[in-house]
């Protein structure tokens, strides 16, 4: 369950997309955000 949420949530915390995108995502493209988020989290800090 945590995974779950932590997949649902990233890429809003990351800045990918809105609350309100994620709620609509297909799986692929909630897939391809998280990865998204992931990289922008590895380029450029937690912070950033």
């Amino acid at each position: 369950m945590l995974v779950e949420d932590e997949m649902y949530w990233l890429p809003v915390i990351a800045g990918i997309a809105s609350h309100e995108d994620v709620a609509v995502m297909t799986a692929d493209q909630l897939g391809m955000a998280v990865a998204a988020a992931n990289l922008k989290i590895k380029l450029f800090g937690k912070g950033g």
